[in-house]
């Protein structure tokens, strides 16, 4: 046997002799770390709705883990023509979290939604032939300004701090086997939201439900 065939012989084996050893945990993490697509673990899954929009009495139903119903968003159009549309967010006991009103909402023209209160502004930027660019901030929040980054063809995406890029978010498509979707027999696509708990929930769940709207109606 040559010396560079006896070198690759060695190196081979000693490959194998550290994929042996390594603990179960130590080759868990490597397999975890090979997939880009998996979830930040920082993040924690919070609330899901399903993915094709089902409107119950005009809204959006928001589920916690234990498929219980923690939020609705309301979609009210007064005038689609002239732009006009509003977005209410209630917890379970219909107490009104946010009214978003905007009176520029079309789908290829940059978009303005406002809390009655200010509470919360969300903008939307098209960029044709790319996906909408989303930002979002609050009047009473100094340094609150969040991007929501979505994927060219879907409405999955991240939602970053504007200033530092930090991820807080995801929003994200997923196989789900909870009760109250619609097919009780095999697992059902479902928008799930994760955070870090750095924006209130009942914030990015409004961008969710504005999220779904917005690729529904206009798509991708």
């Amino acid at each position: 046997m040559s010396p560079a065939s006896i070198f690759i012989t060695i190196g081979v084996a000693f490959c194998h002799l550290l994929v042996a050893t390594a603990s179960p945990e130590q080759q868990s993490s490597q397999l975890a770390r090979r997939s880009s697509s998996d979830p930040d673990p920082a993040l924690r899954a919070s609330f899901i709705t399903p993915k094709n929009i089902i409107f119950e009495d005009g809204g959006i139903r928001v589920f916690n883990l234990n498929s219980q119903e923690a939020y609705k968003v309301t979609h009210h159009i007064d005038n689609a023509r002239q732009g006009y549309s509003e977005y209410v967010t209630t917890d379970v006991a219909g107490n009104v979290l946010l009214r978003m009103n905007a009176y520029d909402d079309f789908c290829f023209g940059k978009t303005h939604y406002v809390d009655q209160h200010d509470l919360l502004r969300v903008k939307i930027d098209p960029r044709g032939m790319y996906p909408d660019e989303w930002t979002f901030t609050s009047r009473f929040l100094p340094g609150f300004k969040y991007e929501f980054d979505r994927n060219a063809m879907s409405a999955d995406g991240k939602i970053f701090e504007a200033d530092n890029k930090k991820l807080v978010a995801t929003l994200h498509t997923e196989k789900r086997h909870e009760p109250w979707l619609l097919s009780r027999f095999h697992a059902d696509d479902a928008y799930v939201l994760r955070s870090d708990g750095t924006v209130p929930d009942y914030y990015l769940v409004t961008l969710m439900a504005l999220v779904q709207m917005r690729v529904n109606t206009c798509g991708i």
